[in-house]
């Protein structure tokens, strides 16, 4: 059997799937994945693009650091009047692509503008490497204020080099949603407007609240649904207390025998569990929720072998390896850039942000067994010693200092929500001001307005890009008069 190692850590981009050494690698990649999901197979390939790059500082705070970097960006003349507005998507932690303005509602929307689109890399994501490695010495220079000077840098730039001296439009989702509106409110002469889809501006190092829209989600699925849930923690936690490791071991195909004595280990795979639903969540699409549901109510003989059968399928049948050790290990020596980005997401919840997603609320199915310290552990296991609590809360407190929280001071900024995204718990849910209003979209999941449309979109996703489109249609025109 392969050996997959799987990362599900309690944080806003981790829960990655990475291989250690294995007879059989498996793609790396998120279970919960960041920003806006990949176009579907249907889309086909980008059409042909302009893949550029920009020379930029590497410390925008340091005037006496002079050493600068290659940044990746994608631009696209295909819609675009002069004069009209620029539409800059800022790239999360996640690869860019030209298709993920191509085939989206990003282009959909700059196209309703004739609107010129660049899609700027985030620094140390993707090809955008400041630094040889990962390491955590070379890890200082990757944080949001660097990203946001870069993305502020980049644009006077283009204004300059290009003659884009149309309005200048930031659009991000998730993460770098945040960005778009932190952007607009840090540089309003540069940045015109912000379009941000299911941005957690709040930061806030414990998130228990992650798991009770989870929860909340699969009950509006079906109520009986997360029951089943439950009652195979039940199982789980009684199969825990008598010691069976064999059982347990055979249940979700482990890769070595769970050693109970283990508290890592044992909050490890509790981690697994509950991040192959909240997965399924947060980017709920279709059906599928409903699909999920039939399945853990149709059942096996129990409502534990149904969730372990589930888990089981869920990976293809290769075994996992849930041994936190290992996961400590890996993470702390493998520094190399790679398609895995959990060190730098990691280090970036640890030093700005938290959104640890610990289960301890009593309003969720999963157990009450993960705490908050299991995500700190992995901070410094992984970075060092020095990256403690206090740390991190520290972080946190400067970030909502710095950016305002929930109720920033801003005009222009545009917040859309899915009302199954466990992330809207975050963000703004009711409109700051008649100048920067949210739309909430029932039944819809993490950065799907921003996402590729189709033709089975439903009549609320419709109208709230219909909206978007309106709105920055209303902000544009009342400039001109």
């Amino acid at each position: 059997m392969a050996r997959v190692a799987v990362v599900l850590l309690g944080v806003l981009a981790a829960a990655l799937a990475a291989s250690l050494p294995t007879t059989k690698v498996v793609n790396p990649y998120q279970i919960i994945r960041r920003g806006v999901p990949p176009p579907p197979t249907e889309f086909g390939a980008a059409k042909a693009h302009n893949t550029m790059w920009y020379t930029q500082k590497l410390d925008h705070f340091d005037a006496l650091n002079t050493a600068t970097w290659q940044q990746r960006y994608f631009i696209s003349t295909a819609t675009y009047v002069p004069g009209s507005p620029i539409f800059l998507y800022l790239a999360g932690e996640w690869e860019a692509s030209a298709g993920e303005v191509e085939f989206t509602f990003v282009g959909e929307l700059a196209a309703a503008h004739n609107g010129f689109t660049i899609d700027l890399e985030h620094r140390y994501y993707g090809q955008s490497r400041p630094v040889p490695d990962t390491s955590s010495d070379n890890l200082k220079y990757l944080s949001v204020d660097q990203a946001l000077e870069d993305a502020a840098t980049f644009a006077l730039d283009m204004k300059a080099s290009l003659g884009l001296d149309g309005p200048w439009i930031v659009v991000g989702g998730s993460y770098s949603a945040n960005m778009a509106a932190w952007a607009r409110a840090r540089y309003p002469h540069i940045f015109f407007a912000a379009y941000a889809s299911s941005a957690p501006i709040l930061a806030q190092l414990d998130f228990p609240e992650y798991m009770e829209v989870v929860n909340e989600a699969l009950l509006a699925t079906d109520p009986a649904c997360p029951a089943v849930i439950q009652q195979s923690t039940d199982e789980l936690d009684v199969l825990i207390a008598n010691g069976d490791v064999a059982q347990i071991t055979q249940l979700f195909n482990l890769y070595t025998p769970i050693d109970l004595a283990n508290e890592d280990d044992v909050m490890n795979l509790r981690s697994y569990v509950s991040y192959v639903f909240a997965g399924e969540v947060q980017y709920a699409r279709g059906d599928n929720l409903a699909q999920i549901c039939q399945t853990l109510i149709a059942g096996q003989s129990t409502p534990l072998e149904t969730v372990a059968q589930f888990f089981r399928d869920y990976f293809g049948g290769f075994q996992v390896d849930i041994v936190a050790a290992n996961m400590f290990e890996y993470y702390r020596t493998n520094i190399a850039f790679s398609d895995d980005i959990t060190r730098q997401w990691v280090y970036q919840t640890a030093t700005e942000f938290g959104y640890y997603q610990s289960l301890s609320s009593p309003d969720q199915p999963f157990g009450q067994n993960v705490p908050l310290s299991f995500s700190i552990l992995f901070n410094t296991e992984v970075f060092g010693p020095q990256f403690t609590q206090d740390v991190s809360q520290a972080g946190v407190d400067r970030t909502n200092l710095e950016y305002g929280g929930l109720n920033p001071d801003v005009t222009r900024v545009l917040y859309t929500h899915g009302s199954l995204d466990p992330w809207h718990a975050l963000g703004r849910e009711t409109d700051l001001s008649p100048e920067s209003p949210v739309i909430l979209i029932a039944g819809h999941s993490h950065c799907r307005d921003i996402g590729s449309p189709s033709s089975t979109d439903s009549a609320d996703l419709i109208n709230a890009r219909n909206r978007v489109i309106q709105i920055i249609g209303d902000w544009l025109a009342a400039a001109k008069k």
